[in-house]
C-alpha cells in the first residue's frame, strides 16, 4: 500500500522512483522522481497523443486503447523515434514530478476527475500549461507524471516585478487558458497561487495548474454539489451564483483579479468575513479602482483590469485572445489600438453603463451562494 511519507518508492510498475516531496494539498502530493527511461511507456504516450482529437471522450478513449495495443508491439527504438519526431513530452533528462492521489480520498468521482485533469493537460501539450508525461491507477493508487518545473518563483515575490514582467506572465497565462478555452475546457479557479512562475534561460516562464475542478463537457457530471467551484477573492459573479453555467469569461474575470492582485499587492475585495467578499462580488461592487492602490500604476493597465473584471459578463473582456490582443497594444503604445482593444473608443459609454449597471445589480443570487459556503441565507429561510 502506498504511504506518501515514506520515500524513496518505486510507483507506476517501476517507471518511477520517488525521491523527495515537492508539496502537498488536500487531495494530492506532488514530489520530485527519478524516471527510469528503460521502462517508460512510450506507446501510451504516442496512444494518446493520436487520441487526442477525437470527437469526445468516449471516441478518443476507444481510439487510445485500440491504439496502444497495436503500438505496444512495436520496437521500442520505433516509439521513441515517434515521441521526439512529434514533440512530445517525455522525461527526456530522468527526471520528473509526480502527483500521487493521497490514500485518504475516497469516492469515484474524486478519482474520475483526478484522471480528467491529467488527460486532458495531455492532450493539449501547451508550452504554458502543465505538461503530462502520462499517469495511471492500479484501483487503489492514482498518479500522474509531468515535468519538473525548477528555479520557480515565489507568486508573492512576483508582486515586486516591474509592470512590464507582470503583462508578461498575464499574456502567457492567457495563451494557456485561450488553449483551454478551445478544447471547451474552463478553468474555474484562476488566482495567483495558480500560476506557476519560474525562470528558465534568463526569460520569466508562466504556466497555468491546478485543473482540478475544471468544468469540462466531458466531465461536467462530476460536479461536487453543495460546494462552491473557485476561490471567492477571484470569482466571477456569474461563477458565485453557479459555476455549473459559466463560459471562458469567468476565466477572463479571474485573471483580471490576478492582475489587480500582482499590480496592488491586494486582492480586488477584502472582508472580516467570506460572506462580506462574497457579497460585494455577486452585487457588482467595484472594487478600489487600482490606481487608488497604486497612483503610479499606468493607466492603461488599469483600464485592462477593469476591462476584465467588469461585473457585467457582456461589458467583460470576451475572449482570452482578446485580452492577449489589449496586452500587445498596452506594449506597443499605439493610442488607437490601445483604444479599440478595451473598447474605450465608445466615449466612455461602456465604462459607465457598467458603473451604472453595478450600483443597480440585484442580490436575488447572494442566498445562494451563502447557503451552500456557510449552511444559511437560502430561501427556505425567509419568510
Amino acid at each position: 500500500m502506498f504511504k506518501p511519507e515514506e520515500l524513496p518508492q518505486q510507483i507506476a510498475d517501476g517507471q518511477y522512483t520517488l525521491t523527495a516531496i515537492v508539496g502537498q494539498g488536500a487531495m494530492a502530493a506532488v514530489y520530485r522522481a527519478t524516471a527510469h527511461l528503460d521502462r517508460f511507456d512510450y506507446a501510451n504516450l504516442v496512444a494518446c497523443h493520436e487520441a487526442a482529437e477525437g470527437a469526445s471522450e468516449e471516441e478518443r478513449t476507444h481510439h487510445r486503447k485500440q491504439r496502444y495495443e497495436l503500438l505496444k508491439a512495436r520496437p521500442r527504438a520505433e516509439l521513441i523515434e515517434l515521441v521526439k519526431r512529434n514533440h512530445l513530452p517525455y522525461p527526456h533528462d530522468g527526471i520528473a514530478a509526480v502527483k500521487v492521489m493521497l490514500p485518504q480520498q475516497k469516492g469515484e468521482d474524486v478519482a474520475q476527475r483526478f484522471e480528467a485533469e491529467w488527460r486532458q493537460l495531455q492532450a493539449l501539450n501547451h508550452t504554458n500549461l502543465i505538461q503530462v508525461f502520462g499517469g495511471g491507477s492500479d484501483g487503489r493508487l492514482h498518479w500522474y507524471a509531468m515535468n519538473l518545473v525548477e528555479n520557480v518563483i515565489d507568486i508573492d515575490a512576483c508582486k515586486a516585478f516591474s509592470v512590464e514582467d507582470k503583462l508578461d506572465m498575464l499574456d502567457q497565462a492567457a495563451a494557456g487558458l485561450s488553449a483551454l478555452h478551445e478544447r471547451g475546457i474552463i478553468h474555474r479557479d484562476i488566482k495567483p497561487a495558480n500560476l506557476l512562475v519560474s525562470r528558465e534561460g534568463g526569460k520569466l516562464k508562466t504556466r497555468v495548474m491546478d485543473l482540478g475542478i475544471a468544468k469540462n463537457p466531458n466531465t461536467e457530471g462530476l460536479t461536487m454539489s453543495h460546494h462552491v467551484m473557485g476561490t471567492p477573492y477571484y470569482m466571477s459573479p456569474e461563477q458565485a451564483g453557479s459555476a455549473k453555467r459559466v463560459d471562458v469569461r469567468a476565466d477572463v474575470y479571474s485573471l483580471g483579479a490576478t492582475l489587480y492582485t500582482l499590480v496592488t499587492g491586494q486582492r480586488p475585495y477584502e472582508g472580516k468575513a467570506m460572506y462580506e467578499v462574497v457579497g460585494h462580488i455577486i452585487r457588482g461592487v467595484p472594487p478600489a479602482s487600482p490606481r487608488e492602490i497604486a497612483p503610479d500604476l499606468d493607466p492603461n493597465v488599469s483600464a485592462l483590469i477593469e476591462a476584465m473584471m467588469a461585473p457585467d459578463i457582456d461589458e467583460r473582456l470576451q475572449t482570452m485572445v482578446a485580452v492577449r490582443a489589449a496586452i500587445a497594444a498596452i506594449r506597443g503604445g499605439d493610442r488607437l489600438k490601445i483604444d479599440e482593444a478595451l473598447g474605450i473608443g465608445q466615449s466612455g459609454a461602456a465604462a459607465r453603463k457598467r458603473a451604472t449597471k453595478s450600483k443597480g445589480a440585484k442580490t436575488k443570487s447572494t442566498g445562494n451562494i451563502f447557503s451552500r459556503m456557510f449552511g444559511f441565507g437560502g430561501r427556505k429561510g425567509r419568510r
